[in-house]
């Protein structure tokens, strides 16, 4: 894993979320990911407003990729 990652994974995260480098789950996991870094204060301030913002983002995403059989 590189250095920057180790460090601060919030920035990493960030990054990740934001360029639209991932997608589907992935992408999912990193905005649950990001969120909790909010919760806790890791690499950044803590935030409840990100945090149900980012956790709203990653609900919306898993609904959607949820198939329910008729």
């Amino acid at each position: 894993m590189k250095k920057e990652r180790r460090r601060n994974p919030t920035k990493w995260l960030k990054k990740v979320v934001n360029g639209k480098h991932l997608s589907g789950m992935d992408l999912a996991e990193a905005l649950c990911l990001l969120g909790s870094c909010y919760q806790y204060g890791w690499g950044v301030e803590y935030d409840m407003t990100s945090v149900t913002m980012q956790w709203d983002n990653y609900k919306r995403m898993v609904w959607k990729s949820i198939k329910i059989p008729k």
